[in-house]
């Protein structure tokens, strides 16, 4: 612009600028020009300090009075007086002082008190406060002799904010059982590492630890180490875990379930679950790579895995229910079994792991829960889509099957750092493997479908996720070269992660 005069400049002397912002950029950008950002919904207390710490770090001043105004969204229902001073805790966090009142509100942030229910659900709103009652525009009504609505009850996430699956969202981790050579290098995890894992990651928050399933080492490992790698068996070893934890479920991700004898395999989980108090969740799938059902059965090499898993989710079922159960499959075949104890879950979660079409029918007819594996979003509800349909020609309902995908995590203070250490790392390698067995409809980079980056960037993935209806991130496989090095980055995820979505 050239000779443009503004009369009105000189009153304006003094207002603070403040800069729309979206993302570490544009956040940089306002610490050098602006006074301030707005806009920003802000993901937990932590938020606010990064905010401000990074204007520091590019103004190179204190900056005490660079402004942060952004949204703190809140349902409040019931009594107006009662559920103002139950929302107050939440925004004291946020607005670093004790306690709050009405009037007392500082300048850093601008908590809103009421939004309406239809822009709740397009906003991405962390964290939420629901009180149950009734609205309060509606407490009007009523005064008048008119009918008013209830606010809707248990709000706790963001997939029930934005449309997706009435339940709160839920965090596990892969543990060391069977990942040396594959996930990680070798060697790995020692069988001291595994319990201090578990214990670690009960004590952040994190809802279930994961195992794998593995007999024999893969070719391309033994060709890439020349130490044979360590598997622990998954079913014995959460029996170690669930004697030192109390809430933490013991879940399999997954049982290769064509290596295994069906009523043994029932015997065993449903004494597991009895053992741990009802914390058992059974993934099971056909297996990644077929080598190693060949190596174990050298005989059945026109044997179709994919039957054997359909014949053993049905007769599991069975086993875990019915008195005596008898079951005369293809490849299943037993008479007259009684089973007892039964698990103490009724019924036990069954998931079916893998990324095929056919698991994704399996999830819909007998399963709890669906577990595929590093999938984008638009998979993701394309599969709930078909999941939902198989579901209602079962006469289930769709709705209550846990969407728990697997996902790799490298969680770093940049994205640059936490990309690089991704891409250097063993688990990188094993996706590439798997582009022949599990992940061969693939298309796109892996980056783009694992979780990858800062905390913030992490989080603002999942709620993506969140929204095309994932309800569990099962399993989660944290980037790492020693146990050390993976339990800070659990650490650090269950410390800056998980609070946002609970």
């Amino acid at each position: 612009l050239e000779n443009v005069e503004l009369t009105w400049a000189p009153a304006a002397r003094g207002v603070p600028i403040l800069l729309g912002v979206k993302g570490p950029k544009a956040l940089r950008l306002a610490g050098e020009i602006a006074d301030g950002v707005h806009g920003a919904v802000l993901t937990s207390p932590n938020h606010v300090r990064r905010i401000r710490a990074t204007a520091r770090e590019v103004r190179g001043s204190c900056r005490d009075e660079f402004r942060v105004v952004a949204y703190v969204p809140v349902a409040v229902g019931g009594d107006g007086h009662a559920a103002r001073q139950s929302v107050k805790p939440l925004l004291a966090r946020y607005l670093g002082v004790p306690a709050i009142t009405r009037k007392e509100f500082p300048s850093e942030a601008v908590p809103i008190g009421k939004l309406s229910l239809k822009y709740l659900r397009r906003a991405k709103v962390m964290p939420l406060v629901q009180q149950n009652g009734t609205l309060g525009a509606d407490r009007r009504r009523a005064a008048r002799g008119r009918p008013g609505r209830t606010a809707r009850p248990d709000w706790r996430h963001a997939g029930a904010l934005l449309g997706g699956h009435p339940m709160p969202l839920k965090f596990g981790v892969h543990i060391p059982t069977c990942i040396e050579g594959m996930m990680y290098p070798v060697p790995f995890a020692r069988p001291s590492d595994i319990l201090p894992t578990a214990v670690l990651c009960e004590r952040l928050g994190y809802d279930s630890v994961w195992g794998n399933d593995h007999m024999t080492t893969q070719r391309y490992v033994q060709r890439e180490f020349p130490q044979p790698p360590n598997f622990y068996e998954p079913l014995i070893t959460f029996s170690y875990v669930a004697a030192r934890t109390t809430k933490l479920r013991i879940a399999t991700g997954i049982i290769v379930l064509p290596m295994r004898g069906i009523p043994v395999l029932a015997k065993q989980v449903a004494t597991l679950d009895q053992l741990s108090g009802g914390r058992v969740i059974l993934g099971v799938g056909t297996g990644a790579y077929r080598e190693e059902y060949e190596a174990l059965f050298p005989d059945a090499k026109n044997v179709h895995r994919g039957t054997i898993v359909d014949e053993g989710m049905r007769a599991l079922r069975l086993l875990f229910t019915e008195r005596r159960a008898t079951f005369r499959g293809t490849y299943v075949h037993f008479e007259e079994i009684e089973c007892f104890p039964k698990p103490a879950q009724n019924p036990l979660p069954l998931y079916a792991g893998g990324n095929h079409p056919e698991v994704r029918r399996r999830a819909g007819e007998y399963a709890e829960g669906w577990m595929p594996a590093v999938l984008s979003p638009e998979e993701i509800k394309r599969g709930i889509e078909d999941i939902h349909r198989y579901a209602a020609k079962a006469g289930r309902d769709g709705s209550k099957i846990d969407v728990a995908p697997q996902f790799a995590v490298s969680i770093g203070r940049t994205h640059e750092e936490a990309g690089k250490r991704f891409h250097a790392s063993q688990l990188y390698k094993h996706l590439e493997s798997l582009k022949n067995a599990t992940l061969r409809e693939q298309t796109g980079g892996f980056e783009q479908r694992n979780l990858i980056g800062s905390p913030e960037e992490i989080c603002e993935r999942i709620r993506i996720y969140v929204e095309a209806g994932v309800t569990t991130l099962s399993g989660m496989l944290f980037v790492a070269s020693s146990v050390p090095e993976m339990q800070e980055a659990i650490e650090l995820f269950g410390r800056e992660v998980i609070p946002n979505f609970t």
